[in-house]
């Protein structure tokens, strides 16, 4: 395997890097980073996390304590929180994802917003243009997410949203006196 890694990178201590990783000019890996078969443009920041079987655009921002596998790709301009773990994702440029996520099988173009504590585990999901999730929102099944639609915090989102919506579906609270009824 061939490693390439672009003129001004800088390999911060504790960074592993394996199999064909190509790394573009003038980013920062670490410390404490583990790329392999990883494909970087140029002014990426990868810090503390763990990229395998992946491609970033330039100038995206990773982490700390991030898990990117295989199957993910990330365009331009792209930022992940710390703690997140994306599977098989891909996000348009521009998309900033928040802190404690777990994304699988998402799709999403341009300019989309992702909050803190999104979870999506089944899939495949979509979000159109400028689509936002809010934090803490659950995606549970597949579903499309229109053009400009917004999920609000705390959401459980069980069908697809027409492009402009907003949706805010959070269940009635429920207090039973005696659980064994």
């Amino acid at each position: 395997p061939e490693m390439l890694i672009g003129a001004g990178t800088v390999l911060m201590p504790g960074t592993v890097i394996r199999g064909a990783t190509v790394i573009g000019g003038d980013c920062v890996i670490g410390p404490d980073a583990l790329l392999e078969n990883a494909q970087l443009g140029g002014g990426c920041r990868i810090n503390a996390s763990q990229l395998s079987d992946c491609r970033l655009g330039s100038d995206c921002a990773v982490g700390p304590y991030v898990c990117i596998r295989s199957g993910s790709r990330l365009d331009s301009r792209v930022r992940v929180g710390s703690g997140t773990e994306l599977g098989g994702v891909e996000l348009g440029e521009a998309t900033p994802v928040g802190a404690l996520c777990a994304l699988r099988a998402l799709t999403c173009g341009r300019g989309c917003i992702i909050g803190s504590g999104v979870t999506c585990a089944d899939g495949p999901v979509r979000m159109e243009e400028e689509a936002q999730i809010g934090g803490g929102a659950t995606i549970a099944c597949p579903v499309t997410i229109g053009r400009g639609a917004s999920v609000s915090a705390g959401t459980v989102l069980t069908r697809d949203v027409p492009p402009q919506a907003l949706v805010a579906a959070k269940a009635r609270q429920s207090v039973r006196r005696d659980r064994t009824k």
